[in-house]
């Protein structure tokens, strides 16, 4: 590559400061528009790199995606552990005791089977978005809450499984889990709720991705309450899987001296 003289025409050598035939200073003018298109170019290739990178993990997750679709096992309930009235008992028991109500604290304990406790919070949710505010919302949510799932894993996990409608383009089920190891702590005499997995229909979500999972549980479930202060009101969880019973402790008041 060489550069042109501006005065009298000459080529001199690429890296020349003065002209050979005239001694004029050389300019880079026409070196500018090269060396721009050439980092110009580099951009581009960088971009469209940064592009086809998108594209592949667009297109796993997309296949991942299709287990998504494919329905979960979820646990068949007898027919006789979801009796009307004692659901509706229950149901009114549990969320006034968990949203503090006066009238409920001197509750000390609830006990439910996975089938009670499915039907209570599926009963809960349903009463949601089957109210007026709750059809208006329906016609423009993406995704309509149908049914809720308990299935005790072991004596420290529990497994919690929501079917949701997706309510846009076409119809279909999508089911979504999360998973609890449940522990309690004598010392602050409250239950916590560790994570201990996620997955959208039968696919296991990465970690980074379950927080999604659980922001989408809290969202549908539990949409004019606050879960962290619902939380705070359970001392401790008694999960037994051979009985299938779920035995919830409430925090008691202090009393006073």
């Amino acid at each position: 590559m060489e550069i042109q003289c501006d005065k009298c025409g000459n080529q001199n050598p690429l890296g020349a400061i003065f002209c050979r035939t005239c001694g004029e200073k050389l300019e880079m003018k026409e070196m500018q528009p090269k060396v721009t298109q050439s980092a110009n170019k580099r951009k581009m290739n960088s971009f469209m790199l940064r592009q086809l990178i998108s594209l592949i993990v667009f297109i796993l997750i997309a296949l991942i995606g299709v287990g998504a679709f494919m329905k979960q096992d979820v646990p068949v309930y007898e027919e006789d552990e979801l009796k009307k009235d004692v659901i509706v008992k229950k149901q009114k028991y549990l969320f006034n005791r968990l949203n503090n109500d006066a009238r409920y604290k001197k509750l000390k304990k609830l006990t439910l089977t996975e089938a009670e406790l499915a039907a209570v919070v599926t009963q809960d949710m349903k009463s949601r978005w089957e109210s007026e505010d709750g059809k208006a919302a329906a016609e423009e949510a993406l995704v309509i809450p149908q049914e809720f799932y308990v299935d005790i894993l072991d004596s420290e996990r529990i497994k919690f499984i929501l079917r949701v409608k997706l309510n846009r383009l076409f119809e279909t089920d999508l089911y979504s889990s999360v998973v609890y190891k449940i522990v309690n702590d004598e010392e602050t005499g409250q239950a916590e709720f560790v994570l201990d997995g996620t997955s959208q229909g039968w696919v296991p979500v990465p970690t980074a991705a379950s927080m999604t999972i659980k922001a989408n549980f809290k969202a549908m479930l539990a949409e004019s309450d606050k879960p962290e202060e619902m939380v705070k009101q359970v001392a401790s969880v008694e999960l037994d899987p051979e009985a299938g019973s779920i035995v919830i402790n409430f925090v008691q008041a202090s009393k006073k001296k």
